[in-house]
């Protein structure tokens, strides 16, 4: 599965390394032409120095998934949902 990182990717990831108990929670599925899903979601957790809860923040996040044969083979992560509709020209 290719991953693409970008430096968004690597924020993202910096950004959860300091939260406990963090997850990433599913909201919405799109359906899109080309086998590809968009997926809206959200992160949970805690600030592990700061103790803020991401609830608290804005953390709507955004997931364009490619699926070949039952398998991902893509993904393309979105740390902003309205970019996610811009870059692939839909609306929310």
């Amino acid at each position: 599965m290719a991953v693409r990182s970008g430096s968004n990717g690597r924020g993202v990831a910096r950004v959860l390394a300091g939260v406990g108990d963090g997850s990433t929670k599913a909201d919405e599925y799109r359906e899109l032409r080309s086998k590809r899903v968009l997926v809206f979601g959200h992160y949970s957790g805690h600030g592990k120095l700061s103790g803020l809860k991401l609830e608290d923040m804005r953390t709507d996040v955004a997931a364009l998934v490619h699926i070949r044969d039952g398998k991902v083979t893509r993904l393309v992560l979105y740390a902003d949902r309205d970019r996610a509709l811009a870059d692939l020209g839909l609306e929310g």
